[in-house]
């Protein structure tokens, strides 16, 4: 029997319920973190200062393990679980972009970076992870929006689909398998269809609400 845990929950709604889903199982997550004062906080090198830091021998915690952690509320559930005393691991989408978790790093369980929308990064980005050890939870949280245009991949796909659908099913065959697997989805999964015809819009002409809504169908499929 497969005791892995593999839950949906949407980022739609005030309430965020997907910060109650994570409260009651990993512990108080808190409130939404405060983005303008995190952007007025100094900005070391987080490269220097990203780290594994040492685990209580006699009360180990879970280790998680967040996708698009620089901010939003992949940020905000970082900075909240790591307050908590979890080892979390922070990810960013380059080296520039993990400026933003410099005052994150230091206690966090390591920065890990790669491109979602880039297959090749996805696959290195999952074995940084797995360097680090096993995850006792993943929350893929990292998406886009509305994409401008469909923004052709290295691999050839729209961006949409790369890194809303494409990175979170490549991650979780890649990672090593943790007891929780969580996927951040929408409301807007409604306005999705459930045709799998050009889920890659090469046929279509370009709807960004429309291909935002499908992607977060699939990963609600997915989980």
């Amino acid at each position: 029997r497969d005791d892995s845990r593999v839950t949906a929950v949407a980022d739609t709604a005030m309430a965020y319920p997907w910060k109650h889903f994570i409260a009651g199982h990993m512990g108080r997550l808190g409130t939404r973190a405060d983005m303008a004062l995190y952007q007025q906080l100094p900005k070391p090198d987080p490269l220097a200062c990203a780290h594994l830091h040492h685990r209580r021998k006699n009360h180990p915690v879970p280790r998680i393990f967040i996708t698009g952690s620089t901010d939003g509320l992949g940020r905000a559930a970082a900075g909240a679980l790591i307050g908590e005393g979890h080892d979390v691991v922070l990810h960013a989408r380059s080296r520039e972009r993990a400026a933003a978790l410099s005052d994150l790093a230091p206690d966090a369980a390591g920065v890990v970076i790669g491109d979602l929308s880039s297959a090749a990064e996805t696959r290195e980005l999952a074995g940084q992870v797995n360097k680090i050890g096993r995850m006792d939870a993943v929350i893929h949280n990292a998406g886009v929006y509305l994409e401008p245009s469909r923004g052709t991949t290295a691999e050839g796909h729209a961006k949409t689909l790369a890194v809303n659908t494409l990175a979170p099913y490549l991650l979780t065959a890649l990672i090593g398998r943790p007891d929780r697997l969580i996927y951040l989805s929408s409301g807007l999964h409604h306005a999705g269809t459930g045709s799998l015809r050009d889920i890659d819009w090469t046929s279509r002409s370009w709807n960004a609400a429309r291909a935002y809504s499908e992607s977060k169908l699939h990963v609600t499929a997915l989980a």
